[in-house]
């Protein structure tokens, strides 16, 4: 009897205990109960804009993850997304479960109608929830062109400049910084940009082919990649030195010349 009890106890000390689900974008998940809230905006209400915002007011409960050593905090809850309106809960005393993002780090969000009639006395943190919105729902704009990093304003130009790129220049950081988009269809690209350099700095192989299928094949009028690939981020230098003869080999006394571009943005040099 004893055995089996010692037995139950240590398979149950040796389940897995079940992790927390993260939200993307979110740096702070809190068990709150809501104690106010502002009157929620409708689309006719914003017009001629999209997007809107309503503060509501917790007391927090609970940290599961990230760190809030206060008692209550705002939050800013989307309700009207793509000039559609998004259900947001309004009961008081609900305790609700939030992932949060501090409300700073968007400085764009200042630009978005907002909603607040919160006691004005009070300066209590503000948080945005990133709790994703529900199925079917478009992000708001400010979300949808948050890549991190540098890579935002790379697809804030590519937003922009989709229906007409032909070029577009694909790698890790060594493409970001060593090819420069302006050089290719110089005629063309001084007047109207068709070429981009979309490479994601720091970008494995895995991200790079996701933001190739994603973003740049569908593109309409798409007729040149340049793919900037480093050997040293996959293979390691020294594996490259025993290697390169295998991959590109050479034949003795010939020389790489480059050639006149005939036609397209660019075309490689040719051995004779």
């Amino acid at each position: 009897m004893l055995c089996s009890l010692w037995l139950l106890a240590l398979l149950m000390g040796c389940r897995e205990k079940k992790s927390v689900e993260r939200v993307p974008g979110a740096d702070l998940q809190v068990v709150a109960t809501r104690v106010a809230l502002s009157k929620k905006k409708l689309p006719a209400d914003i017009l001629p804009y999209d997007d809107a915002l309503v503060w509501h007011e917790y007391a927090v409960k609970k940290v599961i993850y990230g760190v809030c050593d206060v008692p209550k905090i705002r939050v800013a809850h989307w309700c009207v997304v793509a000039a559609k309106e998004v259900p947001v809960n309004e009961k008081l005393e609900e305790e609700v479960t939030l992932n949060l993002r501090p409300f700073a780090d968007k400085q764009e969000l200042q630009d978005v109608s907002q909603s607040d009639d919160l006691d004005v006395t009070e300066d209590l943190p503000q948080y945005l929830d990133m709790t994703p919105l529900p199925k079917g729902k478009e992000a708001p704009l400010v979300l949808r062109e948050d890549y991190g990093g540098f890579f935002s304003e790379q697809m804030r130009l590519y937003w922009k400049l989709r229906p007409q790129l032909r070029v577009v220049a694909m790698g890790n950081s060594l493409v970001t910084k060593g090819i420069s988009t302006r050089m290719f269809y110089r005629q063309i690209n001084q007047g109207t940009p068709v070429a981009l350099n979309l490479a994601p700095a720091g970008a494995n192989n895995a991200m790079q082919c996701l933001v190739v299928r994603e973003y740049v094949l569908p593109l309409p009028k798409l007729e040149w990649v340049v793919w900037g690939v480093s050997r040293a981020a996959s293979m390691g230098s020294g594996r490259i030195r025993e290697s390169c003869r295998s991959f590109w080999p050479v034949r003795a006394g010939t020389m790489i010349r480059r050639t006149s571009p005939s036609s397209g943005p660019c075309r490689q040099p040719r051995a004779p």
